[in-house]
Formats: structure tokens, C-alpha cells, sequence
């Protein structure tokens, strides 16, 4: 009797070692539904990348913030489609933002952000920044070349209105709301706006060193200007 219940163990044991050995698949999560068809009298625009600007605030935080600075982060690479008809609530948008076009501290922008950024940086330290921020702790830009932006609603009066936006970042989706003032005329748009924003609302641990005693705020404060014109 041992030896027949040794054998039908032994006929058992192949499959069972396959399922042990079976590989676990993860699905990525599921990104947003896709939004809402344009309106019917909706016109094309694609977005002018050199006329276009966006500009985030980064502070320095922690008990040593004395030995950091503050930095301006800024991009003139958006690109995208917009979907405008008569009713701008009724607007569908995508925009793109290559990572690789993120620039640090420009003297320039700088100067226009006030005393908060007083003074040049030298290229080592804003070298140094660039690339924590490309590098794999913060935005992994050589696993995720790009953020992505899709309108989901749009809410408000011309001119202003609250953007329903969903963001992809290193592969995740968020949903942010981003205020808006919108112009237009015959054969061009501009939306603008600032707006706060957390990193961690984004899945982003803040940037920190020394057991963070330096650290970056998670806070940001971001500006933007995007124009597009109609094709």
C-alpha cells in the first residue's frame, strides 16, 4: 500500500512543481476612460511648442535648507492636439511633454521669479539638479521619456475654467485639477494659469540627502502658458 501511494505521489509531483514555478503576471492598473468625442463644430488645433511655456517652482526644505537654493524648472517642448468648438466645457485636449526638454535655472527666468532665486547658479550645481530630477528617484527618464495629459471635464465661465485633467507619469495616472484662462480668436488659443501642486499627489517621494536634513518641499508652484493655433 506505501509503495502504490508512492507512486501516484510521484505521478502528482511534475505538476505540482509546475505551478510552484509558475510566473506571477502583474497587469499594469488600468489608465482613465478615454475622453469624451469632440463637439461636432469642434476645430483642430495643435499646440505652438516654441510659443509655449511651462515653468515649475521647486523650494528647498529641511533643517540645512540654508545650503540648498530654490530652482526654476521650465520647458518650451509641449506639444499636443486641442479640440475647440463654441463651447470651450465641451474642449478635448492631449498634450505631451518630453522630459529630456526640462531645463534648470536659466538665469533669465531666475531673475523674473524675484528674490526667492536671487543670483546665477554655476553650471555644476544646476548640472547636478537636472540630473536628479531626469535620474530614476524622481521622473526615470529613461524608462518614461514623457508626461502625458488628457482632458476629462471641463467646468467653468469664459474665461476661466477648471481643467479635469488626468496625468500619466512613470507610468501611473493622476488626476489633477488645473485652473485656466482661455482666449481665442479666428486662428489662434491660449489658455494660462498657476496653480499648486504636491508631488506626492503624483506618486513622487520629494528629492532628500543627508537623512533629510535637506530635502525639496513637496509643494510646487506651477505657471504655463500654451498657445495652438488652428490647423
Amino acid at each position: 500500500m506505501f509503495q502504490a501511494r508512492l507512486c501516484g505521489f510521484i505521478r502528482l509531483l511534475p505538476p505540482l512543481l509546475l505551478c510552484g514555478c509558475a510566473a506571477v503576471v502583474e497587469r499594469p492598473p488600468p489608465g482613465p476612460p478615454p475622453p469624451a468625442p469632440p463637439a461636432p463644430d469642434a476645430r483642430l488645433y495643435r499646440i505652438d511648442s516654441e510659443a509655449s511655456e511651462l515653468r515649475v517652482l521647486v523650494y528647498r526644505g529641511g533643517p540645512l535648507a540654508s545650503l540648498g537654493h530654490n530652482h526654476v524648472i521650465s520647458s518650451r517642448g509641449l506639444a499636443g492636439t486641442v479640440w475647440l468648438g463654441a463651447d470651450p466645457r465641451r474642449a478635448v485636449f492631449e498634450l505631451r511633454l518630453p522630459v529630456m526638454s526640462l531645463e534648470v535655472d536659466r538665469p533669465e527666468l531666475r531673475a523674473a521669479e524675484g528674490e526667492d532665486f536671487p543670483g546665477e547658479l554655476d553650471q555644476a550645481a544646476i548640472d547636478g539638479t537636472r540630473r536628479n530630477l531626469l535620474g530614476e528617484r524622481v521622473l526615470d527618464a529613461d524608462h518614461h521619456p514623457q508626461i502625458r495629459l488628457r482632458s476629462r471635464q471641463i467646468r467653468g465661465q469664459a474665461p476661466n475654467f477648471v481643467l479635469a485633467v488626468d496625468v500619466e507619469l512613470r507610468g501611473a495616472w493622476h488626476s489633477v485639477e488645473i485652473p485656466a484662462t482661455l482666449t481665442r480668436d479666428a486662428d489662434r488659443l491660449e489658455a494660462s494659469g498657476d496653480f499648486r501642486l504636491r508631488q506626492t499627489d503624483l506618486g513622487i517621494e520629494p528629492f532628500s540627502v543627508m537623512l533629510g536634513a535637506l530635502t525639496v518641499q513637496d509643494e510646487l508652484t506651477i505657471r504655463y502658458r500654451i498657445i495652438a493655433r488652428a490647423r
